[in-house]
């Protein structure tokens, strides 16, 4: 419009009276200038298909959103198991509320979706209707397509957890942005997540949710025994939780670490963070005829004569004040013997970790382990030794051993402590053997010993989140540990660990390490013999306080 124009226009609005406005004698008001508000990061559609788009910052992320079945397990009467139907007879869409239902012969499966502006959750409930349960369930909920390769993909291990002794939760970082995967309900077990690519580019993941065991994980993953029963229920929650490739993981599932430590409250009460001796007795690096669980790794240790036997327990008595002038030496606060039965039986075996077989075991030392425990606690320092939550069977002839699992290990581990504690007053014990590195048993047999002997201090050899709620986790330097680890300390601020500088880089890792202990990690040291890095140690604590 031209200025001429413009200006007649104006000169041709009528004049407005006092209090009149434009609208009021017929004219369209003035609109001020304004901003159209911002979307939401993150956006879904949904039809009757169910759901067919995840967008994240314009960014597409479903390759495709139609749930399905893979494999349903029925239990029978006779104890067989038979596949369940798994292709639905029918499925209905709510696509107002962004409900999806399948229907089955045995039942049917729901699945509601619902957002916030950084977050998609879907909320999955399994009804088995029928006279049968459901053993196991393999579902794919989605496929997820990355714009590049997650950084965590490593190019084989599956992106998997199965929310037992840990929350689940799963990151996968891509360009700027991240995606943690998250189971939201943190007590039952369900093994979720991303368990391979399905393109050659290792972009394209299906979500997979599973209850029993798929036999293409890996094998030392855990069995999932979470049944459906005749007429039941199974619900779970899974998070789709989107932020900053710079985001830590919990910043972006804060919540969920705080429901983990609600669930399975801190309940260790032990207070002396200061350090603990390693005592070995034995030394398996031979066959001895006399000397046949191997005491002091000495061939010319006689336990078949009552000559070389008082020989021998007058030894283990000195050993005894060796270790405690050196457990002085070094502030310690406990001693914990690792091999009190002696290390009769080759490795996987070799800690014996049962304090009741001692007398039955090893007779030699059953004469004189009382005295070598007492000259411990006379002189103030708490006694213990390896435990294992494992019935060991010996042969007839006491010659051959193995390391039985049993039903429940935490009554086993009780039986065993509940024994070192009447006898010897033992209170703290490193437990060995429970479980594999990535699937330690169930912290929730520590936690039977724990409630009923509170004074006690499990430092169990394997790990995870729960542990730390009731027990001091042991670690080593040279694999790693540096000190308690910081997602960890997100749930539980006062957990601590118990691990050994031996053999590892201290120099390089000396001020990670002061803080570990300043913040109330303790350290192992080896205490039957003057070992250089007992003096780190002591550096260690020095810088620490």
């Amino acid at each position: 419009m031209s200025k001429a124009l413009s200006l007649l226009t104006f000169l041709a609005l009528p004049a407005l009276a006092f209090g009149q406005t434009l609208s009021s004698i017929g004219l369209p008001p003035t609109v001020p200038g304004t901003v159209a508000p911002t979307p939401p990061p993150l956006s879904i559609q949904f039809t009757n298909a169910g759901l067919t788009s995840l967008q994240y910052n314009g960014t597409e992320m479903l390759a495709s959103g139609a749930p399905s079945l893979g494999w349903v397990g029925l239990i029978q009467p006779d104890g067989s198991w038979t596949s369940g139907a798994n292709t639905p007879t029918s499925t209905t869409a709510d696509t107002t509320n962004h409900v999806l239902t399948q229907q089955y012969a045995w039942g049917s499966v729901t699945y509601v979706y619902t957002t916030t502006p950084t977050a998609l959750f879907a909320d999955v409930t399994i009804r088995n209707t029928s006279a049968t349960p459901m053993g196991m369930f393999i579902m794919q909920l989605a496929k997820i397509h990355f714009p590049s390769t997650p950084a965590e993909f490593d190019g084989s291990d599956p992106m998997v957890a199965w929310n037992m002794g840990n929350p689940s939760i799963i990151p996968t970082t891509f360009g700027t942005n991240k995606m943690v995967l998250t189971n939201e309900d943190v007590a039952n077990p369900l093994m979720i997540g991303w368990p391979w690519p399905l393109d050659s580019e290792d972009t394209t993941f299906p979500l997979m949710v599973l209850t029993g065991q798929d036999s293409m994980y890996p094998s030392s993953y855990p069995y999932i025994n979470r049944q459906v029963p005749a007429g039941g229920t199974l619900e779970f929650k899974l998070g789709f939780r989107f932020g900053a490739a710079t985001d830590t993981n919990y910043a972006l599932t804060s919540d969920l670490y705080q429901r983990f430590a609600t669930t399975f409250p801190y309940t260790l009460a032990w207070t002396d963070h200061r350090p603990v001796a390693q005592l070995m007795l034995a030394n398996q690096n031979g066959s001895y005829p006399t000397n046949p669980r191997c005491w002091f790794g000495d061939s010319t240790v006689d336990t078949t004569t009552p000559a070389g036997i008082a020989a021998f327990q007058q030894r283990v008595l000195a050993y005894a004040d060796s270790a405690v002038a050196i457990c002085k030496a070094e502030n310690a606060q406990a001693a914990i013997t690792w091999d009190i039965e002696g290390e009769q039986f080759p490795q996987a075996i070799t800690y014996i970790g049962d304090p009741t077989l001692i007398d039955t075991l090893d007779p030699e030392m059953s004469g004189v382990v009382d005295a070598y425990f007492k000259k411990f606690t006379d002189a103030g320092i708490k006694v213990g030794m390896t435990i294992r939550p494992q019935q060991l069977v010996l042969s007839a002839s006491n010659t051959e051993a193995v390391q039985q699992d049993v039903a429940d290990p935490g009554a086993l581990m009780l039986q065993k402590i509940t024994y070192a504690y009447n006898r010897w007053g033992a209170t703290v014990f490193y437990v060995d053997s429970n479980g594999a590195p990535d699937n330690p048993i169930d912290p929730k047999f520590f936690k039977e010993v724990t409630d009923a002997l509170p004074g006690v201090l499990l430092i169990p050899e394997h790990s995870n989140m729960g542990y730390y709620a009731i027990t001091a986790p042991y670690g080593q330097l040279n694999m790693g540990v540096t000190g308690t680890p910081a997602n960890v300390l997100q749930a539980y601020p006062s957990a601590f660990s118990v691990f050994t500088i031996s053999d590892g880089d201290v120099t390089d890792n000396m001020s990670t390490l002061a803080a570990s202990v300043a913040r109330g990690d303790a350290l192992f040291f080896r205490g039957w013999f003057g070992a250089s890095d007992n003096a780190q140690v002591e550096q260690i604590y020095q810088q620490a306080h």
